[in-house]
């Protein structure tokens, strides 16, 4: 498991489109999330396409933006995570045990276990829906007085 950039933009993407689609039957559109979530264009397609592959997000016709494949409330942080990430493990060792000598002994091992398996539960549990819910990081206003001055 690796939350890297990939991750961490795809999770605002997935926001971006739970918090902008509204009323609005056009969905939100590519550009309008890169200005929002400042990120490129380009770099934005290959986040759009793991997305899209993971049956995450759907964009009916060319003409119309993004939307939610399912409702915010049925999509899970882990599901955001594996649609950039195959491996849900810490450490190489709980997937493959054989690429550790001491895989069969290691006491190590089993605090990385336990711990990959309340992570594993929190992301389970934790909905978009709620995300996008919670007031604690609210900061949708500052963002889009950012983007006037653009």
């Amino acid at each position: 498991m690796r939350f890297n950039t990939k991750v961490r933009y795809g999770l605002r993407v997935m926001i971006d489109i739970a918090l902008n689609n509204g009323n609005d039957c056009k969905g939100v559109f590519q550009k309008d999330i890169a200005l929002r979530q400042k990120i490129s264009f380009k770099y934005l397609d290959h986040i759009i396409n793991s997305l899209k592959v993971a049956k995450l997000i759907v964009r009916p016709s060319l003409k119309s933006g993004y939307f939610l494949a399912r409702p915010a409330n049925e999509i899970s942080l882990l599901d955001i995570e594996r649609a950039f990430n195959a491996n849900d493990d810490l450490q190489e060792c709980l997937n493959n045990p054989s690429s550790c000598q001491l895989s069969s002994c290691c006491k190590a091992r089993k605090v990385w276990s336990n711990l990959n398996s309340k992570i594993l539960d929190f992301m389970k549990s934790t909905m978009l829906s709620d995300i996008i819910q919670s007031e604690e990081y609210d900061c949708n206003m500052i963002v889009s007085e950012e983007n006037q001055n653009l």
